[in-house]
């Protein structure tokens, strides 16, 4: 059975949460508090990456296990380990359940455009099949031309179909014998 625990509130409450953004001085359009996390909305996006990093200094200084994480267009606080990896490795868990047992995490391929260290991709594409068609950094794979230059969004995705091969054909060949 998949996971459907909510967002756990026994150390801080999402209220409280969101409180503890609000209070940050932080130019904001607005705090939202989803299901799964909380969400902050700032209203200049060039803020994204030094609000992440002091969220993440105040939780830590306060010994919170919450983690910010930079989408590209917003900020996600979730409880730490949680985001787009735990996501991976349930999914191959599932997969195994279901008939393919040897199948393992760097099995599957990964492609995100947020895989800098506070990036929402990083979690997901930072091990063996990972990729990043954006934002990367350390463990990251960027997708490069042969000039050693990023080749970014769908461009970028496009040219792992075409040049990664999967058993023996490209991926948009496997992809089209599916359809």
């Amino acid at each position: 059975a998949v996971n459907h625990e909510v967002f756990p509130e026994s150390v801080m409450t999402k209220q409280e949460l969101k409180g503890i953004a609000e209070s940050q001085g932080y130019d904001l359009k607005r705090v939202d508090i989803k299901e799964y996390s909380i969400v902050i909305s700032p209203n200049n996006k060039a803020d994204l990456a030094s609000y992440t990093e002091s969220l993440n200094a105040k939780f830590k200084a306060e010994g919170l296990t919450y983690v910010a994480i930079n989408t590209g267009n917003t900020i996600d606080i979730l409880p730490a380990g949680w985001g787009k990896g735990l996501a991976h490795k349930r999914f191959v868990e599932h997969l195994r359940k279901q008939s393919w047992s040897d199948i393992t995490n760097d099995d599957i391929m990964r492609v995100g455009d947020n895989g800098q260290v506070d990036g929402n991709d990083h979690s997901m594409l930072n091990s063996f099949g990972g990729f990043s068609v954006g934002e990367f950094a350390g463990d990251v794979t960027p997708v490069v031309d042969i000039d050693g230059q990023p080749i970014t969004g769908y461009e970028g995705t496009m040219w792992l179909f075409d040049n990664l091969k999967f058993e023996g054909r490209t991926g948009r060949q496997a992809l089209n014998s599916e359809l």
